[in-house]
């Protein structure tokens, strides 16, 4: 079952990068049809609350950090059949898209979802370790190392289209922001241009919330730690390694969120300055180094966002 949900996810989302080269002037002629409706078009709507970042608005063109991101629909592993449909589904590609043009012209890296074995045993084991079944898009996100997701739906009737979007942190799952658009279509053969403006007005509002995460992760960066206890250990030694972990590692670093701790996991998120840690190596390099002499410290798994290692 998890094979084929991985299956559709990938199908879904590596047909809509194929074809996003020759979608270019489809999306430059939507932007133009935006432009000339802006102000009369359009329009924002809330989802759930949003946190606020102090830090100021700036344009994403002027953002140094090559933030990545991963657009996917705005399912999960329950509603398969509504996946299997969106991917038969030429409007929803068209928004999809759409997004990932639109993004990708605004310097954000796009991340593509590719290898599925590697995939499916990191959903198995992440599930596992949280004790309950993770939603598929924030796995997704972490496994490819993206620093946002952002989940998609179109509802298209005879005269509109509604475009709803919420970008989540990563690491966390936090919801960044959401954002809405609706368009009237005067004629049933404009379908597809009106889905074009509605999507790329929802990521234009979407980029300015966007924004304020990028500006604030110039202070803290997030990182998923996941440690895997390998090996016969007594009870004695497993609190001794716990205790190590629990007042060694947060030293380290600005402030350390212990997700879930079982006697053969620890599940944690990081907050880390990047003047002092450019990357997910060097905040594995700082743990290992704080651990090594009680514990072998190897890593099995590093993306941007995540690093997976085992204790033995």
């Amino acid at each position: 079952m998890l094979a084929k949900i991985v299956s559709v996810f990938l199908l879904l989302v590596s047909s809509a990068f194929a074809q996003n080269s020759k979608f270019d002037s489809r999306y430059q002629a939507a932007e133009k049809t935006f432009d000339a409706y802006n102000g009369k078009t359009g329009s924002q709507e809330s989802g759930a609350s949003t946190p606020t970042f102090s830090s100021p608005r700036t344009s994403s063109d002027n953002v140094q950090i090559p933030f990545s991101i991963l657009v996917l629909p705005a399912q999960n592993a329950q509603n398969l059949s509504e996946l299997e449909i969106v991917n038969k589904n030429p409007y929803s590609r068209t928004l999809m898209e759409s997004l990932n043009t639109f993004f990708s012209k605004k310097n954000y890296e796009l991340k593509l979802l590719d290898q599925q074995k590697e995939l499916e045993n990191f959903i198995l084991t992440q599930n596992a370790i949280s004790g309950k079944e993770e939603d598929l898009a924030y796995l997704a996100s972490l496994y490819v190392g993206a620093d946002i997701y952002v989940k998609f739906t179109g509802n298209l009737s005879s005269k509109k289209i509604n475009v709803q979007l919420n970008a989540y942190e990563s690491t966390t799952g936090q919801l960044i922001g959401s954002t809405s658009s609706e368009q009237i279509i005067p004629n049933a053969k404009e379908n597809q241009k009106y889905i074009q403006i509605a999507a790329t007005d929802a990521a234009r509002q979407l980029d300015t919330k966007l924004q304020d995460y990028c500006q604030a992760q110039k202070k803290s960066t997030q990182y998923k730690v996941m440690m895997n206890l390998v090996g016969d250990f007594d009870e004695d030694f497993i609190e001794d390694i716990h205790e190590q972990i629990t007042m060694d590692i947060p030293g380290l670093f600005q402030k350390v969120i212990f997700n879930v701790m079982t006697e053969k996991t620890v599940d944690m998120t990081v907050y880390a300055n990047p003047a002092e840690y450019s990357d997910s190596q060097a905040i594995y390099n700082a743990i290992r180094a704080k651990l090594k002499s009680v514990v072998g410290v190897k890593k099995t798994n590093i993306t941007k966002k995540l690093i997976f290692m085992d204790l033995k």
